[in-house]
């Protein structure tokens, strides 16, 4: 009887298999560099996006206080026959700010709930009126930017909020409504023609207090 023989196979060693494995899973360092180069791209998108949605945010922020504190005034007036008054075009001290000054007529380094004051009865808008009292998003007052500044006549009044570090004027410009006549590039020019203050200014204001 003749018998069955057997043949015999070769198979692969561990270490060969292991390594064909490797290498079928690896990456080229072009592959890496494509790779690497997307994610910076995305991340540089979000990045973008992100800011984008927090100046807009900043923005809105601004607008809505500067509306609140338009409407605590009125209702104080409704209350006291007058705007608070600071004195405006009198004496010294006349403009009430958060921002570091050594001008004469300005009333500097106050608290935000103490920057709408009247200087004879010592009422304010905070907290009767508005609690908590803002303030800009990106407050700097010892650099003297995006502070807000009272003034008043206890008829008039104007607060503004000047030196915006943050906003062009397109941006402004989208705000007509609280873009500050006496300032910005329509400073200097009729009917606001007492000075030349070219600052990023947002501001409320009574009709008789357009130009101060």
């Amino acid at each position: 009887m003749k018998r069955k023989g057997f043949t015999l196979i070769k198979l692969p060693s561990s270490s060969s298999a292991s390594g064909g494995l490797r290498r079928a899973n690896a990456f080229t360092l072009i592959e890496l560099l494509v790779v690497i180069s997307v994610i910076g791209l995305l991340a540089s998108i979000v990045l973008v996006s992100l800011n984008s949605a927090r100046a807009k945010a900043r923005d809105a922020k601004r607008l809505t206080d500067l509306a609140q504190i338009k409407k605590a005034l009125e209702l104080y007036y409704d209350d006291n026959g007058s705007y608070p008054n600071t004195n405006y075009n009198v004496g010294p001290g006349q403009w009430r700010t958060q921002c570091a000054s050594s001008d004469s007529w300005v009333t500097p380094n106050l608290p935000a709930d103490q920057v709408i004051k009247d200087i004879y009865n010592g009422k304010g808008l905070a907290p009767t009126y508005i609690s908590p009292f803002p303030s800009d998003p990106l407050l700097n007052a010892a650099s003297s930017q995006n502070c807000y500044n009272y003034t008043s006549n206890g008829t008039d009044y104007k607060l503004i909020d000047t030196a915006l570090t943050d906003m062009t004027l397109a941006q402004i410009n989208q705000y007509p409504s609280y873009k500050d006549p006496a300032r910005n590039d329509t400073t200097n020019t009729a009917p606001c023609t007492s000075f030349a203050d070219y600052s990023l200014t947002l501001a409320i204001w009574s009709p008789g207090a357009q130009c101060w």
